[in-house]
């Protein structure tokens, strides 16, 4: 009776929110992956006298470890 349809809306629910978890995580690493191509390709078409102050590596570092703090943000703040 009103039990099993209470837990049949438990269920649904948890369904609903784990296809919202999927879809912002989609969404978010797609985001992340436009931003690190555009971020990136900026980055090459900078003269190569950019680079002696600052290493290519670290250039590539800061990309990937700034693109995951908007992805973790997108995922935690705009899905909430």
């Amino acid at each position: 009776g009103l039990a099993a349809a209470y837990v049949g809306l438990q269920l649904f629910a948890a369904g609903l929110h784990y296809a919202q978890s999927l879809l912002f995580n989609r969404a978010a690493v797609g985001v992340v992956q436009q931003l690190r191509t555009d971020v990136m390709d900026a980055a090459l078409r900078q003269p190569l006298s950019e680079f002696d102050t600052q290493p290519v590596g670290q250039v590539i570092s800061r990309v990937t470890n700034d693109t995951e703090v908007i992805r973790d943000l997108y995922v935690t703040v705009v899905a909430t």
